[in-house]
């Protein structure tokens, strides 16, 4: 096989082809997000209803850490910006993120 090629997921025939939905899908738990290569569109649409659900999953990571990074960066705006807060949880109530935890007096003491 040529250097730089993969494997097609299909026809394990050599593959430079990626599944676009899946891709760089970040790894969480014990298992890894395995990439699933193609040599060509009709390979991968043949495929598609066995990667289908390993798919929709590796989506759901992706959407899942772009939400962490946007809340990482909302919360680090916030303190930014505001009094000094000891935060100690966070908790999703449907639409609402609460933040507990204690706030310092305001003189300092």
């Amino acid at each position: 096989m040529t250097p730089g090629l993969s494997v097609c997921t299909h026809c394990r025939g050599p593959a430079a082809r990626r599944c676009t939905g899946c891709l760089v899908a970040p790894d969480y738990d014990e298992k890894p997000s395995a990439p699933s290569f193609y040599c060509s569109i009709d390979c991968q649409k043949a495929e598609w209803p066995q990667h289908q659900t390993d798919c929709r999953k590796l989506q759901a990571r992706k959407s899942l850490n772009r939400a962490a990074s946007l809340l990482q960066a909302i919360v680090y705006k916030i303190r930014m910006h505001t009094t000094v807060l000891q935060i100690t949880s966070a908790h999703v109530e449907g639409t609402t993120i609460r933040l507990n935890g204690t706030q310092p007096s305001p003189h300092g003491t």
